[in-house]
């Protein structure tokens, strides 16, 4: 598995601000909420519940994402992406993620996500893509990670920490994990 790429600036700051000025409410009901093993975050529920803003965001890091990896099938679906959000005190415990996409078949290859705010000393919320890279939220940074196999997680962040994320997968068996597999900490 290669390391992961991370581009700075990879979205322009004005689709950046557009999409801001129209993030939802933590408060809408286009929020999925995870809680407990799964950690603390908000994550939109399907695509058609998206502010019309966050589709130049997709489609900038859609297009890096092909760029990179030839042959790649962008999911416009969004199953699973979109936009997320942790709070204050909030994480993502180590995980690994599905791997096969339940209506296609297709086999997950890729992660991208694109950070909103930037984190500074002390503040957490780092993307640990394990054995590979610690990242640090750092706004219109893009992070492109191989998932199969590959476990990572978000530590707890102080702030507000906003993401956009985009999923591209490659024909494949269909065999694998069709759900994400969370690793409980020991007490």
């Amino acid at each position: 598995m290669s390391a992961p790429k991370t581009i700075p600036n990879a979205v322009p700051e004005n689709l950046l601000q557009g999409l801001e000025a129209n993030w939802p409410a933590e408060s809408s009901d286009v929020w999925h909420r995870y809680s407990g093993t799964m950690g603390e975050k908000l994550a939109t529920l399907h695509w058609q519940c998206l502010p019309a803003e966050a589709w130049p965001v997709l489609c900038e890091i859609g297009a890096i994402m092909e760029c990179y990896h030839k042959g790649c099938v962008i999911d416009w679906r969004l199953h699973g992406a979109g936009l997320h959000q942790i709070n204050p005190g909030g994480c993502l415990p180590r995980h690994l993620d599905g791997e096969i996409h339940p209506r296609t078949r297709l086999s997950r290859w890729l992660s991208a996500v694109l950070f909103m705010d930037t984190a500074g000393d002390g503040d957490g919320g780092e993307l640990v893509i394990e054995g590979k890279a610690t990242i640090r939220p750092q706004r219109g940074l893009l992070a492109i990670f191989e998932t199969p196999g590959q476990w990572h997680e978000v530590k707890p962040t102080n702030i507000v920490r906003r993401t956009v994320a985009l999923f591209g997968y490659r024909p494949g068996d269909g065999q694998g994990r069709a759900s994400a597999l969370f690793q409980v900490a020991s007490q």
